[in-house]
């Protein structure tokens, strides 16, 4: 296999700064050098692209970085081949989308745990800690992306913060709740679409 999801321990985890790719655009044939700020690989794939606007500028915000994550996309498209999750900040907010998605699509994220929301002073802080540990990364890259069918195209999409959270805690509720031991009470997830 290309990753040990069951053992995150056995990956090579490497984040790259300032990582520079050279690629020609398939639709002008233009060539174009662009530098992402950074990007994580995953045993040598490039799963996680990542861009940063400063925090001390006040019209470097989240929107740009995400206007910056499209133009790579047009720019650069071998680096978005093995793509998995995409994140945008501004030092404080800090949203997770994945490609093709629409800025509206892009949404923080709140929990590390699934208990405590916004446990730490900055979103980018939480998104780090709740989405790039390994174990969540790689849990999140397998069982929390999926693809739907929207006229001709296919639209990924990846699970919020209470999606995934609530999943798993459902499904570990239900395996407790099914052995032998159990009481056979797995209970309820109450849950929107929005």
């Amino acid at each position: 296999w290309l990753i040990d999801f069951e053992h995150s321990e056995r990956n090579e985890f490497l984040a790259v700064n300032q990582f520079t790719v050279e690629d020609v655009n398939p639709i002008t044939r233009a060539k174009s050098n662009r530098r992402p700020d950074i990007v994580l690989f995953v045993n040598g794939l490039p799963l996680v692209v990542i861009e940063l606007k400063n925090a001390a500028d006040e019209q470097a915000t989240t929107r740009k970085a995400y206007n910056q994550l499209q133009t790579y996309r047009e720019d650069i498209p071998s680096l978005f081949r093995f793509n998995g999750l995409l994140a945008i900040s501004d030092g404080i907010d800090a949203r997770l989308g994945v490609l093709g998605a629409g800025w509206e699509y892009f949404k923080p994220w709140r929990a590390v745990d699934g208990e405590a929301l916004d446990p730490y002073p900055t979103q980018l802080e939480t998104l780090i800690r709740g989405v790039f540990a390994p174990d969540y990364l790689l849990d999140i890259v397998r069982s929390f992306i999926v693809f739907e069918q929207d006229e001709a195209n296919p639209v990924k999409k990846v699970a919020a913060y209470h999606q995934y959270h609530a999943v798993n805690k459902a499904v570990e509720r239900t395996v407790t709740a099914t052995d032998a031991a159990g009481d056979r009470k797995v209970g309820v997830v109450w849950h929107t679409q929005g």
